[in-house]
């Protein structure tokens, strides 16, 4: 049987950063496999279980925005890096 949380019960756990159980409020959660990737959506879905109470929920993430994890110098870097002749090689050893 499946129950829908109450409005607060989703506030408190939105509040808790979604690191408890909404419906007996142990920190003792747990993801299971992988997330369900955005099927068209715009929406990631997260399987949850309460390791106390055993209950299952979804957490559900819509995809906002994209945020660079590196900038332009660093990939200059890596491309440089890459071209980079061996320790030794440099002057043509």
């Amino acid at each position: 049987m499946t129950t829908e949380f109450t409005k607060g019960q989703k506030k408190r756990y939105f509040e808790k950063g979604g690191n408890e159980c909404p419906l007996c409020l142990s920190t003792n959660i747990t993801t299971i496999g992988n997330p369900i990737r955005d099927d068209g959506d715009g929406m990631c879905r997260q399987q949850m279980q309460c390791l106390i109470c055993k209950k299952e929920w979804k957490d559900v993430f819509r995809r906002f925005d994209i945020e660079s994890i590196s900038e332009p110098d660093e990939l200059s870097n890596v491309k440089q890096f890459i071209g980079a002749k061996p320790k030794g090689e440099e002057d043509g050893k």
